[in-house]
């Protein structure tokens, strides 16, 4: 399959073409650091009106170096984010318009995540090697799911820990209660415990339903296994104690609050985007805030059991290496950065 990629997320006009069986074949990448230079940063309209002049003629450059024409892209792949919004959606359209010229499918990409799994293509190559190709059918590989547990040893006087379980998408019923329960740990219990008591930077728990996982956190943390135990304390907590229903309501007001609240123009631009990107229609989003209004203790004591199980825990810390023995006795694999 041969792929475009196009990157237009700040300052830099990059594209690109690869094989799925020979690799890189060209790339091409314009850089406006002279334009923004006499303002001391980047200027976002600017950036993006930059990016208008530039993208198609790089396309048509890198096509040209790999001797091919804009007939033989089979798909198209764009930075959807994180960036600036004018920028990103620059690249996005001119994705899009292609794709639909040339009936092939179109990925939007969150480019941090393609930074950290760049590194992996070489491990992903035996997924495709030897299979000669069909055309019969749209490409797939098998679901993967599987819990980790690993301990990140650098230079660093602080920890950052995490622990995370596989949930659901936006539109299962569940996930309006998972995205409460977040607000309702946080509030209840991790503040105080990690933050307040602990010494941490912050920490808390929250749901991301556009990856399907629930998932703790502490971040510039004096503490390393004691704050997994309190992960696993809020949620004993959320299952022996009884709770008001002020807290309740607090922790659905958040999450209603979040999803109503006023933006500007840019950021509803940028929201509308992004919603139209990942397929959220104002259906969808309706029927997630009702779930979300009627949310009960009784609910989040449930979706707790049902999802939080600790044998689907992922575990990932970044210690240092004085942490190295007590990363050992919990279990976890060693990474040395």
């Amino acid at each position: 399959m041969l792929i475009l990629g196009i990157e237009t997320s700040c300052d830099e006009t990059g594209v690109a073409l690869f094989d799925e069986r020979q690799g890189l074949l060209a790339h091409a990448l314009f850089s406006q650091i002279e334009m923004h230079a006499d303002y001391g940063g980047v200027v976002p309209e600017l950036a993006s009106r930059d990016h208008v002049r530039k993208l198609l003629p790089l396309c048509d450059q890198v096509l040209a170096d790999a001797g091919k024409v804009r007939a033989d892209i089979e798909g198209i792949a764009y930075t959807a984010g994180p960036g600036l919004i004018g920028a990103l959606m620059v690249g996005g359209s001119v994705a899009h318009a292609l794709g639909f010229a040339l009936g092939i499918p179109v990925l939007g990409v969150h480019h941090m995540e393609g930074h950290l799994l760049a590194p992996m293509l070489e491990d992903l190559k035996h997924c495709w090697q030897g299979d000669k190709g069909r055309s019969d059918g749209a490409w797939s590989m098998e679901p993967v799911n599987y819990s980790t547990r690993e301990a990140w040893l650098t230079s660093t006087q602080v920890n950052f820990c995490a622990k995370a379980y596989p949930t659901v998408a936006v539109d299962h019923p569940d996930a309006g209660a998972l995205t409460v329960l977040g607000g309702f740990l946080r509030n209840g219990y991790l503040h105080r415990a990690i933050r307040e008591k602990g010494g941490a930077y912050g920490g808390g728990a929250g749901q991301d339903s556009v990856n399907g996982v629930f998932r703790f956190f502490s971040y510039r943390d004096p503490r390393f296994a004691e704050t997994l135990d309190d992960f696993d304390a809020a949620l004993d907590w959320l299952r022996t104690e009884d709770h008001d229903e002020q807290s309740l309501e607090e922790a659905i007001l958040g999450v209603i609050g979040q999803l109503d609240r006023p933006r500007s123009p840019s950021g509803a631009a940028r929201h509308a985007f992004h919603n139209n990107l990942f397929g959220r229609s104002p259906e969808q989003r309706a029927r997630f805030r009702e779930r979300v209004l009627g949310v009960t203790m009784d609910e989040l004591r449930r979706v707790a059991d049902t999802w939080l199980k600790p044998e689907s825990a992922s575990i990932a810390v970044v210690t240092s290496p004085d942490n190295r023995e007590t990363a050992e006795q919990l279990g976890l694999s060693i990474q040395e950065l």
